[in-house]
């Protein structure tokens, strides 16, 4: 069914316009893109809040803190075993440059996060 007025032209598919079913998919791929929800998550919450985005950007919201809360009970090794380094850092920097410093030592600085960081400090 196509609904039509002078300024827009809008697609209804169930009870949703198509612009905010584009918008359902714009919300979970930036969550999928961020690691806070698996591809295979997406189609149930496509479908279990396809009538309301503010309590999809609320789970959403929520599963990511969760997964910040995650990744800063692992330590520092462990991140990096499990290629999870870069997504702390992404999402809690502090938190990233605490392990850091309790790692090696020094504050992580861009550029200069390598073992002879000490070294090349010394003979400055």
């Amino acid at each position: 069914m196509q609904i039509t007025n002078s300024k827009i032209k809008t697609k209804v598919v169930g009870s949703l316009t198509l612009p905010a079913l584009e918008e359902v998919e714009k919300i979970l791929y930036k969550a999928y893109q961020e690691k806070t929800i698996p591809p295979m998550l997406m189609p149930e919450l496509r479908e279990d809040y396809k009538n309301s985005l503010d309590e999809l950007k609320a789970v959403l919201e929520k599963m990511s803190a969760e997964r910040t809360d995650y990744l800063k009970q692992m330590s520092y090794l462990e991140l990096e075993d499990n290629s999870m380094i870069a997504e702390l850092q992404q999402r809690d920097y502090d938190a990233f440059n605490k392990k850091y410093r309790e790692q090696f030592g020094v504050d992580f600085i861009s550029g200069l996060h390598n073992k002879n960081f000490k070294t090349i400090i010394s003979k400055s």
